[in-house]
């Protein structure tokens, strides 16, 4: 029983040190939130000042429909912003994964090491009840 109590202290010990490993990752997270907040308020920024362009290339297209070619290149641009915001709500899926992972792996640690402990004791305290009734 002292073997199972002490594999159970050792788990514990383990899960803290990987305790610090998951806030490492969590804190790595927040930082690619924020990188992704910024990057997106970047891109709105952006679009709001080229909606003055699109205004006026608008009213040129209304003037004269040849002027639509013109208005391709913006398009362009705008499917690019498009695909740069979509792609974004990928980016640091695979952090967001590896926290989540690290903090299951965590919580079975613990929870093992809990039991482990649990056992440990309950095996000492088993085995000194039967040594006082024999005595």
């Amino acid at each position: 029983y002292y073997l199972v109590e002490n594999i159970g202290y050792a788990i514990l010990v383990i899960s803290l040190a990987w305790m610090f490993l998951s806030n490492v990752l969590i804190d790595m997270e927040k930082e690619s939130d924020q990188l992704v907040i910024n990057k997106k308020l970047e891109m709105i920024w952006e679009y709001l000042l080229a909606e003055d362009d699109r205004d006026y290339m608008r009213k040129r297209i209304k003037e004269n429909p040849d002027n639509y070619f013109l208005s391709n290149d913006k398009y362009k641009q705008q499917v690019e912003k498009t695909i740069q915001w979509t792609e974004l709500q990928n980016f640091g899926k695979e952090l967001k994964d590896q926290a989540k992972l690290s903090d299951s792996i965590r919580y079975i640690l613990m929870a093992l090491s809990t039991i482990l402990i649990g056992v440990g004791r309950f095996g000492d305290v088993s085995r000194n009840i039967n040594e006082i009734k024999n005595e």
